[in-house]
């Protein structure tokens, strides 16, 4: 090596220097991985598998609350009303409800309406056609404003409608609704939890992991700092090992949902549609991707930084 070069080595920049340094470091770090794949995989699947958990539950939470939201905007109160009264009588009454507050419309079906849609149904237009007279009574079919919709206000309204005199009786089917809802939120409160059991889970996983590693890489430790290596040069490789620990099981897990939303996909369809309802799968977007794969990374990070700095101060030479 002439003079030349070595001047050019002494005068490269010192943070030149320490990232290239930190990029040779991350990836031995990464070939270190590939080169035990057995124990790789076990700890990565393990880890992917608990991040998929709370992930999963928030997709859920946020599917069925959309899909609730449709399915309130079709929650109706039904009146049926009493055999005497005509059509007239009841598109008066009809009118009448539509001014209340807290109803956004309001709908008249007459016997003769009822039985024709009836007739349409499979199964159903011969034994209509055989009575001898149109028992279907008329309707009339409330349509609540969607930002009052609750299931005090819809009670307080069922109430109040079926105390008409021309009324025989009133059906409300929004208690379910409001059923499921209350265990939507519990759901939601309880990703909370998930998260905090994963956030331990997985640094108490890399940092078993990282301790494992600084324990059978002791003797060259001890070496390292008997030739004057700082802590933070003997850490870095384990740190780097956690990070890559953590950014590909965040990643695996991410598939792991997508392949899941992929094949429960037409079931969901399937249940959507027994509850007239119409349900769009949304799964993560862009951004929450990112923020998962960052978020695994930094836990890596930060399990393998506790652990290292933990075992590497308790390795003094002798």
């Amino acid at each position: 090596m002439n003079h030349n070069q070595i001047n050019k080595k002494n005068d490269r920049h010192p943070l030149g220097a320490w990232l290239e340094n930190n990029i040779q470091v991350a990836w031995n770090s990464f070939v270190k991985l590939i080169k035990t794949p057995i124990a790789t995989l076990i700890t990565i699947s393990i880890l992917a598998i608990a991040m998929s958990l709370p992930i999963a539950l928030q997709i859920f939470v946020n599917n069925a609350s959309l899909a609730i939201e449709k399915t309130q905007e079709s929650i109706q109160l039904s009146l049926y009303l009493k055999s005497y009264v005509n059509d007239e009588s009841a598109k008066d009454l009809a009118e009448e409800i539509k001014s209340w507050p807290d109803i956004k419309n309001t709908l008249y079906i007459s016997p003769e309406e009822a039985k024709e849609e009836f007739q349409r149904k499979p199964g159903f237009s011969s034994i209509i056609e055989n009575l001898p007279y149109n028992p279907l009574p008329g309707v009339i079919v409330l349509q609540f404003q969607k930002k009052s919709l609750t299931l005090e206000k819809a009670t307080i309204l069922k109430e109040r409608a079926a105390s008409i005199k021309e009324v025989n009786f009133a059906r409300l089917d929004l208690e379910w609704l409001q059923k499921i809802k209350a265990l939507i939120s519990v759901a939601n409160q309880s990703i909370y939890v998930l998260c905090f059991l994963l956030v331990t889970g997985l640094l108490l996983i890399i940092g078993n992991t990282i301790t494992l590693e600084v324990n059978a890489r002791k003797e060259e430790i001890v070496v390292t700092k008997l030739v004057g290596g700082t802590h933070n040069f003997i850490r870095r490789p384990f740190v780097y090992l956690g990070f890559w620990i953590g950014i590909i099981s965040a990643a695996i897990s991410i598939l792991l949902i997508e392949v899941t939303l992929f094949f429960l996909d037409s079931a969901i369809m399937e249940v959507a549609q027994a509850y007239s309802t119409d349900i769009n799968i949304i799964s993560l977007s862009y951004m929450q991707i990112i923020f998962l794969i960052f978020t695994g990374a930094f836990l890596g990070w930060a399990g393998a930084w506790v652990a290292a700095t933990k075992q590497i101060r308790l390795l003094a030479p002798s």
